[in-house]
Formats: C-alpha cells, structure tokens, sequence
C-alpha cells in the first residue's frame, strides 16, 4: 500500500474514533437538555457539555467557575469562587488510543508506520483545536494548550504501541530490524555483554516479559473488580435508589460510569498491589485498612470494600503471579543456552518488574485526580508507591518463572507426535 493511501486511511480511522468518543457524549447531552431544561440555552448548550467531557476524557483539565453563593447552595466549601476537574474519564481516551493502535499496526504491516502515526497525530490535532474553541463558556472552560495536545498524545501513544506489536508479531524475515541510534551511545549498548549474551537482549525480553505482565494484572484486576461489584450488589442497587434519576436519568448515569471503568480498574490494581487509594481528601481504601468519610453517590462506587484487615495482604500474590506467567513465558522463549546464565536471568527480572512498575504507575497518573473542591479534590491511587510495589511484586514473580526448571517446547513434542 502507498504511503499516501495509509495516510489516508489513518487519518480517517482518527476522524471516526473521535466522532464516536464525541456521539457518546453528545447523545446522554442532548436528552438531558431537551427532556429537564426544555432546550434553554440554545443548541450549543449540549455541544458544551459533550465536548467539555471528550476533553476531560483525553485528560484535559476542566476549571469550573462558580460564584460562591452557588457553591455554598450546592453545599461545597468554598474554594476561590471554582475549582478544577482533573480526573480523566479514562474510558474516552481508551477508545482513541485502541483505535490508534489498530492503526499503527495495520500501517506497520503495510511498511509505512510513521504515515500511520502522522495521519492520527494531524486528525486528533485539528478535532482538539476545534471541540477546545468552540467549548468554552462562562462557566466552564479548559485548558486551550492541552485541549489541543492531549488528544493527539493519546493517538500517538496507541499508534506507537499498535506499531510495536505489529513488530513483535511479526515473522523476523518479513520486518526490518530496529536499529540503534549510530552513535556512541548506541553502539556501546550493541557492544555491552552479561555474561554470552549481550545487553540489548536482556532489554527486549524485559520489555516482553513487562508487556505480559501489565497485561495479565490488569485482566486479573478487572476480574477482581466485577467479582467486588457482585459482592456489593445491594450497595450498588441502593447508590442507584438514592438518586432518584428515573429511567433515563438511570440510562445515563450508567453510561457515564461506564466511561469510568477504565478507571475503576486501575484502581483495582493499586488495591492489589496493596497501597490501595483514595476516595476524596483524608481517605483510604486497601487492603490493610480501610478510612472512608462521606462519598459521591457514584454507584460504582459502591463495590469499594468496607474493611480490610491483615487476610487482605492475599491479594499482592495477584501481582506476584502476573510476574510469574510473565516470567514462564520469556523463560519459554529465550530459556536456551547462553541465555540461561543466572545473572542475565536476575536481570531480565529485575527489568521485567522495574517496566511494569513504571508503565502501571503512568496508568494510575492517568486516572487518578480531582472533580471537586475540599474533599473531591483527591481521587485514586498514589502512583508513585503503587508503582513502586507493583514493581517489586511482578519482578519476585518474574524472578520465580526465570529461575524454574526450563519448561518442555510444546510445539515440538506435538509435531513429534504427528510424525509418530
């Protein structure tokens, strides 16, 4: 395929993502300025309010100006006449950033890559310059530079990912190889050996090996996170009750925490990993305990556990056993000689935690912050302990899958079998 026509494709598999992220938005806006406010305001009411929440979804920062009676009617604390909205509905820039990784590694494939990330990059670019200019109101407005940035940083970043999987999934013949930087730095790194093997090596399989472990704590998180809500079913019943929303209210209010699961999920890993996290200023919920005062009536949160208690410290094995299954895994792939040495092994789990640790605290980064004044001006997990526990759990699992007995090559004894 030309590079023109990746570009091309790229660029309008962006434009898709983004009309869909801003439909989802737009929609739930829609019916509730026709159905409680009787269209006041006029149409470009609801295009506030959904481009507002694409962008909050992008991680853009929201600053909202109430006047101080308002806020005292709506029984905040005073805070300056307004505060700033930091959270990110993670659910919107994960849909992005997947579609962008589709698109990179399709591009990829098609021997273009960089076509495929320009084309996303210029998209996102021009649809956040106009949803941060046409937006803004009185009351509510964000931050032009991030507006505009940020929604094309999370296309970039999933189409460099989707660019770096096309390359891992791909047969060696048909692909071009990654070549270091010519300079000194580069080849001092090509030249560098541990052992028989050399360092450049041991870098490509912790980056594997932290891949497979990010991946698997993650799905184990969400595992963990519906069987809390299952658990907190009456909660979650008795949140959606005290509301009073109605159907439609009650439609809406799950899409938009829907939205958030993405969110609820990296919490669910800091909860794990053990640090837990917070649910507003002066709280804490993880496993060793658990300090919670007076929350939004959010019915997802509903499935925060109420007591924690020293049984709770079970739940680091789930990053431990991440570690692990990464560890088997790259013990598999590169568990013949030379590169069995046990310092190259020590290594690779070293790195494989150290990556994970530092991809899992970026995700808590993302998904953690602010949505009100006082108390709400803290939500999620701390990323840099999380982080920091997440990394040494996965890198004493890693240390454990390296170090086992070399497993069998199941894919030769089944082609032994067939012969036989």
């Amino acid at each position: 395929m030309k590079r023109v026509a990746v570009l091309s494709v790229a660029a309008l598999d962006a434009l898709v993502a983004a009309a869909v992220g801003l439909a989802v938005c737009l929609i739930p806006a829609v019916v509730i300025w026709i159905a409680q406010y009787g269209m006041a305001g006029g149409a470009r009411t609801p295009w506030q309010a959904a481009g507002d929440v694409w962008l909050v979804g992008h991680g853009v920062d929201l600053t909202v100006a109430v006047s101080t009676r308002r806020m005292a009617a709506l029984g905040l604390p005073d805070h300056a006449g307004g505060f700033t909205v930091t959270l990110a509905a993670a659910g919107l820039g994960l849909l992005t950033a997947l579609v962008a990784a589709r698109v990179g590694r399709r591009s990829d494939r098609a021997g273009h890559p960089w076509a495929g990330v320009i084309g996303v990059a210029a998209v996102l670019l021009a649809v956040g310059a106009l949803v941060t200019t046409t937006t803004p109101g009185p009351a509510v407005f964000a931050e032009t530079w991030q507006g505009v940035l940020l929604p094309a940083a999370v296309g970039v970043v999933g189409a460099g990912v989707g660019v770096a999987y096309g390359r891992a999934t791909t047969k060696a013949a048909d692909r071009r190889r990654w070549r270091l930087p010519a300079g000194l730095a580069g080849r001092a790194l090509a030249a560098v050996r541990l052992g028989d093997v050399r360092v450049r090596s041991g870098l490509a399989a912790a980056v594997r090996g932290a891949a497979v472990a990010a991946l698997v704590f993650a799905a184990l998180a969400a595992l963990a996170l519906f069987v809390s809500l299952f658990g907190h079913y009456a909660q979650v019943v008795g949140l959606y009750e005290g509301v009073g929303s109605g159907v439609g209210g009650g439609i809406i209010l799950t899409l938009a925490q829907v939205i958030l699961v993405p969110n609820a999920v990296a919490w669910s890993m800091a909860w794990l990993a053990g640090p837990g996290f917070a649910v507003g200023a002066g709280t804490v919920a993880s496993p060793l305990g658990v300090q919670l005062g007076g929350m939004p009536a959010l019915p997802l949160l509903g499935a925060v556990p109420r007591n924690g208690g020293s049984f709770g410290l079970v739940t680091v094995l789930v990053p431990v056993a991440a570690g692990v299954v990464a560890g088997l895994l790259v013990r598999r792939r590169t568990g013949r000689a030379p590169y069995a040495v046990p310092t190259w092994l020590g290594a690779v789990a070293l790195g494989i935690g150290v990556l994970c640790g530092v991809a899992v605290g970026l995700v808590l980064w993302w998904c953690s912050g602010g949505v009100g004044p006082g108390g709400l001006a803290r939500f999620g997990p701390a990323p840099l302990p999380v982080g920091a526990a997440v990394a040494a759990e996965v890198a004493l699992g890693a240390a454990l899958g390296l170090f086992s007995a070399r497993l069998p090559d199941f894919g030769r004894v089944r082609r032994l079998e067939r012969h036989r």
